[in-house]
């Protein structure tokens, strides 16, 4: 059991910092990964991730990855393509669209949009290394105590004759 822990934290903390990476280098340029339906854009801290039957680019057989500077904000484009917000919590918006098209192209066209700040998914991915660490620390203080050492310091307190009295080494009550 403990090994799913184990790796659930380390996971944990490779999204973290994969995250962070992103982050900072999504204020520098940003990034579309896409594969149709599916795209995933990075401009200036935000994540979008878009499925639709609209997209243009990408390739239906691999995935196209691009790089630019970015010269516009996910969150002025956003309504552009996808009209008004069916919701928003936060920074966190989410925009859905279905329309009718008739002409050289008729069909009908959907849309989903969620964008959500890059900071809010790096807060998200520290808390389980965080309480994992919080709890390594009590466990550690606990194990100590219970082999007869000092849980402040690890000090043996095994030969002392008075358990309740202070550690000598710092000083610590049990």
């Amino acid at each position: 059991m403990r090994w799913i822990l184990n790796m659930a934290v380390a996971v944990s903390l490779f999204l973290l910092i994969a995250t962070l990476v992103v982050w900072h280098e999504s204020h520098d340029y940003g990034m579309i990964y896409s594969n149709d339906p599916w795209r995933i854009t990075l401009i200036d801290g935000d994540l979008m991730v878009e499925q639709s039957n609209m997209l243009l680019g990408g390739t239906e057989l691999g995935i196209s990855i691009e790089h630019f500077d970015p010269p516009m904000n996910i969150r002025e484009l956003a309504p552009w393509a996808y009209g008004e917000k069916q919701w928003s919590i936060g920074h966190v918006d989410y925009y859905d669209v279905e329309f009718t098209l008739t002409g050289p192209t008729p069909g009908v066209f959907f849309g989903q949009a969620l964008i959500v700040p890059l900071g809010y998914l790096a807060v998200l991915f520290a808390i389980l290394p965080l309480l994992w660490l919080v709890w390594l620390r009590k466990r550690s203080r606990s194990h100590r105590v219970r082999r007869g050492l000092c849980g402040a310091c690890g000090y043996d307190l095994r030969g002392s004759t008075n358990k309740a009295a202070a550690c000598p080494e710092c000083g610590a009550t049990p």
